[in-house]
Order: C-alpha cells, then structure tokens, then sequence
C-alpha cells in the first residue's frame, strides 16, 4: 500500500509538472536565425524590434528603465514576459489591439499612431508564432533611398523623430529631413555614436550592413532614388 501511495504521489506530481510547462516557450537566447530572408515570414529581430523601439521604448513609456504598466518592449523577452503577446492569436494580444483600437486606449499615444502596413505587420508575426528570429542576409549593394535607405529609417528612426515627438530637435519623415542630417553629419555621426549619442535610442545600433548601405548611398551623392 505505501509503495501503491508513493507511486500515485510521484505520478501525479509529474503530472502537474508536464501540465505547468505546456504553455511555457523554450528559453532559446539566441533565437532562431535563417540565412537567407523569407518574404513570406516576418522576423522579430529584423522586422517588430525596431518598430517597437521607436515607437514605443521612449523614456517614461515601455524602455528598460520605465517600463510604464509592466512593459518594457526593448527586447524578446521582456516583450513576453510582458504577458501582452499570444503567440498565434493577434486579435488576443494587447500589444496589437492597443496598436489598432483608437481612442484613449490606442498606442503610442498622442497622435503617433502607427501605420495600417506596420499594424499588419506585427500581427503577422503573433499570427504566425510570435518567434524570436532573425534573418542575416542583407545586400549592401542596394542602397536606394526609397527601396533600401528609407524603409531602414523609418523602421528604426521615425517614431522617435516625427512632428509630434521630435527626438532632440530632428524630424525624420521624408527625404528632405534625411538630407539635412546628411549634409550637417547627424546622421552617420548619430548612427555611429561620433560625437552624438548612438541611435536609434536603447539600442546597440544598427547592424553593420544597415550602416554599410547608408554609408555607400551616402559616398554615392545621397540621391533622392
């Protein structure tokens, strides 16, 4: 009887141990990271991390520091432990019904929202799992402004840098704004850290082949291509 009892006991502790775990995602720190990029697949490294430091890590809002409500969006995990992604269900994740509610409960407030095409975008992603990966290839030979250097701007720079929230004085929202950084040198002296603080803000910078292109539209005239 004792042994029949201590049997049962460890059954079903494992039981609610397997049950526990279920919903629980692998703590791979490094992601998952593909070669080559899928147009088909949205990328959290490449693709949501960005848009949502941009537009959401500023200070007082979801940074490392402030993390306003609980949330600090800066990196993967901080972004699930937030408990506000559901992996496969974006109409249940918080993070995208505030990005696509209107009203008072929209975010970002004050007026920046974010865009149709950037609102899709990160539900694409919670649709399709809401992984932590990462794509590595990147052409620094393609650095036209409108197909290369402004997707890499707006991506990474605008939220912070547009006519509701000019971060430091500079506007970020078309051509002309991106020219005017180029000839007084804020820009490659932001992206590199020379002399300004690194952008884009809380983060390590962009990747070297992100710096690359710009660097090589820039050494080719800064055309408005």
């Amino acid at each position: 009887m004792k042994h029949t009892l201590t049997f049962g006991i460890i059954l079903a502790t494992g039981i609610l141990s397997s049950i526990s775990c279920v919903h629980e995602m692998p703590r791979d720190l490094d992601g998952t990271f593909s070669q080559f990029c899928s147009s088909d697949t949205v990328y959290f490294t490449n693709d949501i991390l960005p848009l949502l430091v941009s537009n959401c890590a500023t200070t007082g809002c979801h940074d490392a520091q402030s993390h306003e409500e609980g949330v600090n969006v800066t990196s993967y995990w901080s972004l699930i432990d937030s408990d506000i992604v559901k992996p496969g269900h974006a109409g249940r994740s918080e993070l995208y019904t505030c990005l696509s509610s209107g009203g008072e409960e929209q975010m970002p407030p004050n007026g920046n929202t974010l865009s149709a095409t950037d609102q899709a975008l990160i539900a694409k992603w919670i649709d399709q799992g809401a992984h932590f990966n990462t794509c590595l290839s990147c052409d620094t030979s393609l650095y036209t402004f409108a197909a290369d250097i402004w997707p890499i701007i707006q991506n990474n720079c605008t939220g912070c840098h547009n006519s509701n929230s000019p971060g430091g004085g500079f506007y970020m929202q078309n051509y002309t704004d991106v020219k005017n950084m180029v000839d007084n040198g804020a820009l490659m002296g932001s992206i590199l850290g020379n002399g300004y603080q690194l952008m884009p803000k809380n983060t390590s910078g962009l990747s070297t082949c992100q710096i690359n292109k710009i660097q090589n539209w820039i050494s080719n005239g800064a055309p408005n291509n």
